[in-house]
């Protein structure tokens, strides 16, 4: 009788934690968000949506929310902008209005959309020489991105 329970247990706390294993944790790559941390993840989100209302300017903010991206001006050559889109993906970086690569950087850990595009601005404003310099770097093509061909 003790065996059955075992097993009944046993049975009862492998399906605890594959329940937890797959509904609990941060946001996969896909972006999916489950479980009882999706308040809590709700929360960054809704931080960060804050901090980059507080971060952008009202034209910057506009442009983020009506077209889907946020364009950051090349602090050192005036023909070049950076296109940050406002959901994860690539960041376009313009020169004299042409696409000319594709890059990208990202957190070590999942982060909100919003703390993407600050990390990006800041990072592009503060330091371009180190952005670039630890980018991935993606030639443009009519589709937008050659698969696993990088330029550096």
């Amino acid at each position: 009788m003790t065996v059955i329970v075992l097993i009944v247990l046993t049975v009862f706390a492998l399906a605890f934690l594959l329940w937890v294993a797959c509904y609990a944790g941060p946001p996969d790559l896909l972006g999916h968000r489950t479980g009882w941390r999706r308040s809590s993840w709700r929360e960054a989100e809704e931080r960060a949506e804050a901090l980059v209302q507080q971060l952008l300017s009202d034209d910057e903010y506009r442009q983020l929310r009506r077209y889907g991206y946020l364009e950051i001006a090349s602090p050192s050559l005036p023909f070049r902008t950076y296109r940050v889109p406002r959901n994860k993906g690539q960041v376009g970086v313009f020169e004299d209005g042409v696409l000319t690569m594709k890059l990208c950087i990202q957190s070590v850990e999942p982060i909100p959309d919003g703390d993407t595009i600050v990390m990006h601005k800041l990072m592009i404003e503060g330091n371009e020489r180190e952005y670039l310099r630890i980018a991935n770097r993606f030639p443009p093509t009519f589709n937008g991105m050659r698969r696993g061909t990088a330029l550096w």
